[in-house]
């Protein structure tokens, strides 16, 4: 799955670009990373490349958007970046359940 993560940001861009903006505006509020969150996607990243789950070029991504410095910066990230990154952190949080 070469590109997974630009493919389901690419996705989640042309989806936001067809709802309102004050549907934009409350997700713009849900979509915002805390510390524990920001941990557990690169606890998750790690865990999903380990595993065999992840392909090493879409850990790479995810880690560019995520970045080291913490929340702040990748609660600066584009919406459609954040929600992309939501889903990812749920499937995977999901499979290391499993």
């Amino acid at each position: 799955m070469k590109d997974l993560v630009a493919g389901m940001v690419a996705q989640a861009t042309e989806k936001l670009a067809g709802i309102s903006e004050e549907k934009v505006a409350a997700l713009e509020e849900k979509m915002t990373f805390d510390f524990e969150m920001y941990l557990a996607l690169l606890n998750s990243n790690a865990f999903a490349v380990a595993s065999g789950k992840l392909s090493q070029v879409d850990a790479q991504a995810i880690h560019a958007y995520v970045g080291e410095a913490g929340p702040d910066r990748l609660n600066g990230q584009p919406l459609a970046v954040r929600i992309t990154l939501m889903h990812i952190l749920a499937s995977l949080v999901g499979a290391k359940a499993n």
